[in-house]
């Protein structure tokens, strides 16, 4: 399976140089590393090739989730993850370049801008603007997943992954207790007919998941048979 070649690309290429946790990061059940291996995996290129992009999505991604920790760590913390962000970075590009996707190389470089100029913004709405918050964290996470969209001409799931991440980001927060009481009055304005809030909030994130996946293999069967 391809899950079981990425797990052994990384294990042998970049353990020497990366810590346990870091690895554990790169491999964990990330909704949004899901989705780009899902995505990626229905393309029409070689296996290889397939995983070496995969693998460089999820370095790109850990990378900037390390670089929006700095903000919140110690000095001397904030140094050692700067340079494992950096490396994974680094790997990120050098992958990509081996297989001269230069341009997905240079879309993935202008969501990182992008990226790294909300990152900057989003902690400081957090308490003041709690509903802003969700949404642009909603909006960080998809910015990698929206461009692969448009790599792959299927920039119309957009809007649909962008409301699966914000309920993913509500099923994060709800489990901050300081943020219960924000969402629960957050979500009626959204969904008026919501009895249980966590239960509701699960129940659609599963159902826009699966509809994604559905929609994805749809696209690359009839792209196929085109």
């Amino acid at each position: 399976m391809i899950s079981d070649l990425i797990t052994d690309k990384i294990n042998q290429e970049f353990q020497p140089f990366i810590n346990s946790a870091v690895k554990d990061l790169l491999l964990k059940d990330d909704p949004r590393l899901l989705i780009y291996r899902d995505l990626i995996t229905l393309a029409d290129w070689d296996e290889a090739k397939k995983v070496d992009i995969i693998v460089s999505i999820h370095l790109l991604q850990l990378s900037l989730d390390l670089h929006r920790q700095v903000l919140s760590q110690t000095s001397e913390r904030k140094t050692e993850i700067i340079l494992i962000g950096d490396y994974l970075s680094a790997q990120h590009y050098d992958l990509l370049a081996s297989h001269s996707e230069y341009q997905l190389i240079k879309a993935l470089a202008s969501v990182t801008k992008s990226i790294n100029q909300l990152n900057i913004n989003v902690d400081k709405l957090m308490p003041h603007n709690f509903n802003q918050f969700i949404k642009i964290n909603a909006q960080i996470d998809t910015l990698i997943i929206n461009q692969l969209l448009k790599y792959f001409n299927l920039a119309e799931l957009n809007l649909f992954i962008t409301e699966a991440s914000y309920y993913y980001s509500l099923i994060s927060f709800s489990q901050i207790e300081s943020s219960v009481d924000e969402i629960k009055l957050m979500i009626p304005f959204r969904r008026s007919s919501l009895n249980n809030t966590e239960r509701q909030i699960h129940v659609r994130y599963q159902g826009l998941v699966r509809m994604i996946k559905k929609q994805l293999k749809r696209h690359f069967h009839l792209a196929y048979l085109a």
